[in-house]
């Protein structure tokens, strides 16, 4: 039986709001009262919820500090389907409120005392965009997203796809303005005081005129490499101030006179954790060769692991779709959501992180130590971010992976030291609320 439960720790309340939902949808659908799960002392309708007529809320319950003396809570309510169609999670203050969360706090010292209206861009990125919108909310700042990858039609659906197959035919042309329109829609309606864009390669110029022409702050952060993007020397010129979890592209960026600045990625504390039973060391990642590889030896040397992901899984369905017709020689399980990996990574002897091809350090170098996993890692530059042997496990052969592996399953009061301090560090220095608070100073 899987239940969930919160990774968070408790803290005042920010009296932080997130908003989602579309001006189209408020023009639509009229705001109705709805009745609270839990009953308030001047009735169940004093707390004032709202909430467009399609939806149904999944938990309601009275507003922290209510006039009406209810207790803390939270609302939350389905996604409005427009408003993920569109791609456009609209602005605070619309008639249709699909979230608004009041629950998820942290302690928090604002930098400037100052809390302002920021507009998120970034793509849909596995559930992140929304972590980092809960992180900035958390601090204090109220927050739109807009997801600018997300497809409006099966066109644009294709479009989307074909822009991450060069060369760029028509198609892809026609999505890159597509998306770049919505976006600068977004800008222009929301009317933001600072603008975080996550990723950005995939706007035309018009977008970084808009942005300028407003006159917002904004800061850029890269998750991937430069060379994986397709920004040009001149746009790299224009997008700034720019944030990347790349250290190497830090240096690069610098040495053209670019202001840049290093900004990892991170632990999203605070979202909820589904408790899993997983007694041998897990893997949760994409299928590559590499990495395939090394599961298949650690296999073979006797260790029990089990990989997790749509290219791993022998579902029927998650082989059509991922095309990996070949079992992986390795046991296997179907794609997890974030909040069903860290209870996977939490419950698991060890997790692994498998790198590859890449200089910055996957969301995972946070992650598993966050929820409390034994996170064994392939880089041992790791140790500017964990003391290596007390907070997290490093390799750097594949003998050496499946010693480590062999001692973790022997040794859990060993084991269990690791796990307590790697989490320490992670929730004192490495959660997502701790790189939004050096995001808002670049764009102070």
């Amino acid at each position: 039986m899987e239940s969930r439960q919160s990774s968070r720790g408790s803290g005042g309340s920010t009296g932080a709001q997130l908003w989602y939902g579309s001006e189209d949808d408020s023009r639509r659908c009229g705001p109705v009262l709805h009745r609270c799960r839990t009953r308030c002392g001047d009735g169940d309708q004093a707390c004032g919820h709202q909430a467009c007529g399609r939806h149904r809320p999944r938990v309601c319950r009275p507003p922290p500090r209510a006039a009406n003396g209810c207790a803390d809570a939270y609302v939350d309510h389905r996604r409005c389907n427009r408003g993920l169609r569109s791609g456009f999670l609209g602005q605070a203050g619309s008639g249709c409120i699909c979230l608004v969360n009041r629950a998820k706090r942290v302690d928090v010292s604002r930098i400037d005392g100052v809390a302002v209206r920021v507009l998120l861009v970034s793509p849909a990125f596995h559930g992140y965009a929304r972590a980092m919108a809960m992180a900035l909310g958390a601090i204090g700042h109220e927050v739109s997203v807009h997801l600018y990858d997300r497809p409006v039609d099966m066109r644009s659906r294709v479009g989307m796809r074909l822009l991450h197959r060069p060369p760029e035919g028509g198609q892809a042309v026609w999505a890159r303005a597509e998306l770049t329109v919505r976006a600068i829609g977004a800008l222009r309606s929301i009317r933001p005081e600072a603008v975080l864009v996550v990723k950005g390669d995939q706007f035309g110029s018009d977008w970084w005129e808009a942005l300028s022409e407003s006159g917002v702050p904004h800061v850029t952060w890269f998750y991937d490499e430069l060379r994986r993007m397709r920004y040009s020397a001149e746009q790299l010129s224009v997008v700034g101030p720019i944030a990347t979890y790349s250290a190497c592209d830090v240096r690069t960026l610098a040495a053209s006179g670019i202001t840049v600045t290093h900004v990892p990625l991170g632990f999203d504390a605070l979202a909820d954790v589904v408790d899993r039973s997983h007694e041998g060391i897990s893997f949760v990642g994409a299928r590559y060769p590499g990495r395939e590889a090394t599961l298949r030896r650690l296999v073979a040397a006797g260790v029990t692991v089990k990989a997790f992901g749509r290219g791993w899984s022998r579902r029927p369905l998650d082989i059509i779709r991922s095309g990996q017709f070949r079992h992986p020689g390795v046991a296997s399980g179907p794609q997890l959501d974030r909040s069903e990996s860290y209870g996977l990574m939490k419950a698991s002897a060890a997790t692994l992180n498998l790198h590859g091809d890449q200089d910055g350090f996957t969301m995972r170098t946070f992650e598993a130590p966050g929820v409390g996993a034994v996170h064994i890692c392939d880089r041992q530059d790791v140790a500017m971010h964990y003391e290596i042997g007390a907070e997290t496990l490093v390799f750097s052969t594949e003998e050496e992976l499946a010693e480590i592996c062999h001692r973790v399953l022997a040794d859990p009061v060993w084991a269990g030291s690791i796990r307590e301090r790697g989490r320490k560090r992670t929730l004192a220095e490495h959660t997502l609320v701790h790189r939004m608070r050096t995001l808002e100073t670049l764009w102070a």
